[in-house]
């Protein structure tokens, strides 16, 4: 039961809506500590959050498969213009969901599942701070799109300028477009990744 808390408490919170805005971000004074890795992703500011969860690649599918007993690593938007977070070295991390907000309306979160796609990346092995790259929403005629682009030189500004305690600036790591394998539930329509 303790196992399943943290994941519960993660999925509560991405689920409560506006009184729960954030989880995992780290915070301006934190420290690089031995056997922590920190992301950095680059997100537009906007009525937007994402979920960022835990899980493994199977190679012979090719598929992203979500641990559903670990806590998510992320939950929210940006924090001017970057999500910072922590995780463990060499956990495979993606982007699980998307919250929109607009003005006046109710949240509505679109999941990736049954085979949609959706971007994955892998921690390195070792301590370190990497950049995955940057992500801005658009609504689509009839599923929402991450647009996928990359700025490592201004990631590595606002980390020097934001988080001076760690001590060092991101390097850029690969990502992969995968899908993911999970049943839809009450899904709005597919999250589609565009690179440019």
């Amino acid at each position: 039961m303790k196992a399943a808390f943290p994941a519960l408490l993660a999925c509560a919170c991405a689920l409560a809506g506006p009184g729960c805005n954030t989880v995992g971000a780290l915070d301006s004074t934190a420290t690089m500590t031995p056997g922590d890795s920190i992301f950095v992703i680059g997100m537009e500011p906007g009525p937007y959050r994402i979920s960022v969860m835990r899980g493994e690649i199977d190679s012979e599918a090719g598929v992203f498969l979500k641990n559903t007993r670990a806590a998510g690593a992320y939950y929210g938007g940006g924090t001017n213009g970057y999500v910072v977070a922590k995780a463990k070295p060499g956990d495979v991390l993606a982007i699980t969901g998307i919250e929109t907000r607009p003005q006046g309306s109710s949240p509505k979160t679109h999941w990736p599942c049954n085979g949609e796609t959706t971007i994955v990346f892998q921690l390195p092995r070792d301590t370190a701070t990497v950049y995955v790259g940057d992500i801005t929403y658009r609504p689509g005629s009839k599923s929402p799109e991450l647009v996928y682009t990359e700025d490592l030189s201004a990631a590595q500004a606002h980390v020097r300028a934001n988080y001076a305690n760690l001590g060092s600036t991101p390097e850029k790591i690969e990502h992969q477009i995968l899908p993911v394998s999970q049943p839809c539930f009450d899904n709005v329509g597919p999250v589609i990744p565009i690179g440019i």
